[in-house]
This record gives structure tokens, C-alpha cells and sequence, in this order.
């Protein structure tokens, strides 16, 4: 339970600034699942090629599909939930996919019987307007990522003549239910085409996408990404274009400076109380930390600006504080190198 603060006007706004202030020692965990380990020294690949050639063929593990049971306004470009997506494709396609084949999740291949696979969408004006193929990732690097080295091929598996043509967009979240555009560097968008036929040798085209995406990732944190196919304009998706999406590599991007994550114990302290801080803190990759100094802001309940956390052991800090002359819920921190 969060204490109140107390009512003495000057107060509050002291601890209003330690609220707003830097990183911030607070009560905090993540619930890691079981999800695909990131490393920064090796890259994570998937090429599909396992999945066999079934129709309703199985997803490897952490990765997920789904798409909208309707296409309506309210269905394109939309990305739903990695909790309530599914395991298993829906249709099976390869070469001179057909003008009238059907909509869904799509197992693709260069061939009915080639093990070279990839996972795709159809879409028509009943189904299939926005499809979604998700992975779960977890940084068990043990300290923090400044972010993904993200690689894959968009693969098109059928022309199509609608007249805003057909994207696939990759969405990041830490959630798996709210969800961030990558931006223009992780969308691959695909113009009108003159027909709706397939192609004798499949895929017909393939665009290589490769970069980095900037996002923090704590330690035992999970996160999610989400390549969403849907019309790249507009909400008719009648004519669609067939795209899969293949060869993912992504490789973990070690943080360049200092942070930590911390504890209160007791998190919350009423006036008068005593608190142990505890800062688990993790060094930089560029340059390379040899040493770390770690302090908290305690102005905001009436302390010192640089209360230093001495090294306990390992790479965890820590210090007992009070009474403190004010009651609190939550205080910034900062790291430095020490050399």
C-alpha cells in the first residue's frame, strides 16, 4: 500500500520532484514466461522451414498467428493480442497460387513438397483484413538492451490489383496487447499490380529488411513484436496481395550506459521510519564500465542529493536510510562509472 504524503505544501512538492526524476527505486518485477532467450553475442533464427507442409500447420514455439474474422473498417491494419492469438495456419500455398484462393493464414512454400517455408496472409472482403504474426522474446542477458538488430524477408506469394496495394509492418510491445509502430524502416509495402495471379516460381519477389529498433529491455523482462499484414492504405482489401514474412534473425543491442533497477524495503515509510535501499546495477558497453558509483535523490524527502549505495556484493548496492522526515512511495537514482 502507498502511504499518503504528508500535507505540509512544500513537501509534496519535493516529492512530486522525486516522483518525475531519472530512474526510479520503487517496488518493481517482471513475471518472465518461457519465450525466445535474446543474446547480444549470437543471433536468434527462424526460418520456418520446420513446420512441414500441412495446411493447419504448427508454429514454432514462441511464435504465434492470428488474423481478423471480418473485414471491416474497423479490421485493417489492426494488431491484436499475442494472449489470444493462435498456434497453426490455416491454408497452404505455393506456386500459381490461385485468382479466387481463399483468405487466411497462410503456409507457404516455393513449392507444394519444399520444406522451405514461410508464414503469410491472404486477405478478401469477408476475412483476413489485417493478419498478424507475433513472437515472444526475453532478455536473458542479465542486464539491460538499448534495443533489437532485427533482420527478415518479406516474401510475395500472389499479385494483386487493389489500388493501395499491400504492406507488412512490424509492431513492437512489452505487453503483447498494446502496441508501437517500428516505424518506416520495419515496413515493406508492396504497389498495385496489373492482375491477381500467382506465380510460376514462388515467392515472386522478396525485399530483405534489416535494422536496428531502439526499445529498452530489462533483465528477465519479456517483450513481444508483431508483423502485421493488412491493405497499406484505405479500408478496401478485396484484390489483395499474398506476403509472408521469412528468415527473422534478431540479436539483442547491450546498453551503452550505466542504469540499475531498485528496491525499498519497506517500499513505502511513514515520517520517522527507516527504509533499506537496494540497487542491482548493471554497467555500460560503450566504453566498457570497470567501476560503478550508484546515489539516490533524496531531496524530495528531505535528504542528501547523492546518497550513495556502497557495493555489498557482486553488482548489487545498498544502504539503510532514516528516519526519514517525510513519507514516500518512490525515488530517483542514478549510476555513474567510476572509471
Amino acid at each position: 500500500m502507498v502511504l499518503p504524503l504528508p500535507q505540509d505544501p512544500m513537501s509534496k512538492r519535493r516529492a512530486a520532484a522525486a516522483l518525475a526524476a531519472g530512474l526510479v527505486i520503487a517496488l518493481s518485477s517482471w513475471v518472465a514466461f518461457a519465450a525466445i532467450s535474446i543474446s547480444t553475442a549470437t543471433p536468434f533464427v527462424q526460418d520456418f522451414n520446420t513446420i512441414g507442409t500441412s495446411a493447419t500447420a504448427t508454429l514454432p514455439a514462441d511464435f504465434r498467428v492470428d488474423r481478423t474474422t471480418t473485414s471491416t473498417a474497423g479490421d485493417v491494419r489492426r494488431v491484436l493480442t499475442w494472449a489470444g492469438a493462435g498456434t497453426q495456419t490455416t491454408q497452404a500455398g505455393s506456386v500459381n497460387l490461385s485468382t479466387s484462393a481463399a483468405n487466411g493464414i497462410y503456409n507457404f512454400g516455393v513449392a507444394a513438397a519444399s520444406t522451405e517455408r514461410a508464414i503469410g496472409f491472404l486477405a478478401s472482403g469477408t476475412a483476413t483484413a489485417s493478419g498478424n504474426l507475433y513472437a515472444e522474446l526475453v532478455n536473458d542477458t542479465g542486464a539491460p538492451l538499448s534495443g533489437l538488430s532485427i533482420a527478415y524477408n518479406v516474401e510475395k506469394y500472389r499479385n494483386g490489383s487493389n489500388a493501395n496495394g499491400f504492406r507488412i509492418q512490424l509492431f513492437w510491445s512489452n505487453d503483447g496487447v498494446a502496441w508501437t509502430n517500428a516505424g518506416s524502416a520495419f515496413m515493406t509495402a508492396f504497389p498495385a499490380d496489373a492482375n491477381n495471379n500467382g506465380f510460376a516460381i514462388a515467392p515472386g519477389a522478396t525485399v530483405a529488411v534489416s535494422d536496428v529498433l531502439d526499445v529498452t529491455i530489462q533483465p528477465g523482462a519479456n517483450f513481444y513484436l508483431a508483423w502485421n499484414y493488412s491493405v497499406t492504405a484505405g479500408t478496401t482489401v478485396t484484390n489483395a496481395q499474398a506476403l509472408a514474412v521469412d528468415d527473422i534473425s534478431i540479436l539483442g543491442v547491450a546498453s551503452d550506459t550505466p542504469s540499475a533497477q531498485g528496491t525499498a524495503d519497506p517500499a513505502s515509510v511513514l515520517v520517522g521510519a527507516a527504509t533499506t535501499f537496494t540497487a542491482t546495477a548493471f554497467g555500460g558497453s560503450n566504453p566498457t564500465s570497470t567501476g560503478l558509483l550508484v546515489s539516490c535523490d533524496l531531496t524530495g524527502i528531505g535528504g542528501s542529493e547523492t546518497f550513495s549505495l556502497p557495493n555489498t556484493s557482486g553488482n548489487t548496492y545498498s544502504a539503510s536510510y532514516g528516519p526519514a522526515r517525510y513519507a514516500w512511495s518512490a525515488l530517483p537514482a542514478a549510476v555513474h562509472r567510476d572509471r
